[in-house]
């Protein structure tokens, strides 16, 4: 089981809004994915490749292991950096460029704190992304003249049809930190 656990790669995921309707069924905290809050909208789940599908790392997952949520953290981070650093493609595309990975994990690229402050600086130093989607992530330069505009419309195409949507909002990183970028906003 500990094995299992420590293979996991985390995961970007969009959290339930609270206006949604009840649940059909509730989980026990052993049941229950693993999932900690990442952004206001988006959660970071754990997954495990199980050769065709994913699994998600559960409460019960962590407690046979003796591993707490901040050990598969780290892990499950560490994880997906590898994974990147053996598959990340970048292509850029005038004023964006995207990461490209294995489609399923692209949006995911946004938890690495280390690619955005160091492997990416030289394509943008103030980053803007749009994730609409875990097979999609696009970013551009701040100051990139249409680069805002371009994401902005890369999210109307992918978001009324694509598999596994995960938000409308822009992102700008501020202070090594992630924060929603809306309309107006500096």
């Amino acid at each position: 089981m500990k094995t299992r656990v420590l293979q996991a790669l985390a995961y970007l995921k969009p959290e339930i809004p609270s206006s949604a309707p009840a649940p059909v069924m509730s989980l026990s905290a052993d049941d229950a994915p693993v999932m900690t809050k990442f952004l206001p909208g988006l959660l970071t789940a754990y997954l495990v490749d199980e050769g065709d599908s994913f699994a998600y790392v559960q409460g019960r997952d962590l407690r046979s292991a003796g591993i707490s949520e901040e050990e598969l953290h780290r892990g499950a981070l560490a994880n997906l950096a590898a994974l990147a650093e053996r598959q990340l493609t970048i292509r850029e595309y005038e004023t964006v460029s995207a990461l490209l990975l294995d489609g399923n994990f692209e949006a995911s690229l946004l938890l690495l704190d280390d690619l955005w402050t160091h492997r990416l600086r030289a394509y943008a130093r103030d980053p803007i992304v749009a994730i609409p989607a875990r097979d999609v992530l696009a970013f551009a330069d701040l100051e990139a003249a249409g680069g805002v505009s371009e994401l902005r419309a890369l999210v109307k195409r992918v978001w009324p049809s694509c598999d596994h949507p995960l938000s409308e909002n822009l992102y700008r990183r501020v202070d090594g930190k992630w924060r929603a970028y809306g309309y107006g906003s500096q």
